[in-house]
């Protein structure tokens, strides 16, 4: 006798058919946004870097580092993603600062960069943990109040502020 999870059935082929436009589209965002986040470090003189990690953007004059996770976050907003999302990137960027970087040579900035802004309670957990937040904000960069404490990255979403003020509400 056949188990019926082992069937296949017009609903679980349109199932599949969508994860994979899901997983291909989440992957052209990420792209994107790779894209973008590195364009504008370059804008800013810093010289970039790449794999393992998303972008690695060394400062103008060597001495610091700054370090982006990307991740894409479903819309509408889905709770289990962003924390999904929010874990990877903590891992990923404490293990890359840990095991792919060389040790002690310039300060790093660990920042977590995000298709849209995540919940508050993930900026926080982020911030806590030496993480700041970046999102992406009607096509611009945009920073949380920690994330202003950090030179290297403050110096990059002001650089893009200059050219693209950010809209009062």
């Amino acid at each position: 006798m056949s188990n019926p999870s082992d069937e296949v059935s017009e609903d679980n082929i349109t199932d599949l058919t969508k994860a994979i436009r899901a997983r291909t589209e989440r992957a052209r965002s990420h792209n994107e946004i790779v894209r973008k986040w590195a364009r504008l470090c370059e804008e800013s003189g810093h010289a970039l870097q790449e794999d393992p990690y998303d972008c690695l953007s060394i400062t103008p004059d060597g001495s610091g580092a700054i370090l982006a996770e990307i991740k894409t976050l479903l819309e509408p907003a889905d709770r289990a993603d962003e924390r999904g999302q929010v874990r990877a990137a903590l891992g990923q960027l404490l293990y890359y600062e840990e095991m792919d970087l060389p040790s002690g040579r310039m300060a790093v900035s660990k920042v977590g960069v995000f298709g849209h802004r995540p919940s508050d309670d993930h900026i926080l957990f982020l911030n806590r943990h030496g993480i700041d937040v970046v999102w992406l904000e009607d096509g611009h960069f945009r920073g949380d109040n920690r994330t202003r404490a950090d030179k290297s990255v403050q110096a990059i979403l002001e650089r893009q502020e200059a050219a693209f003020p950010p809209s009062d509400p």
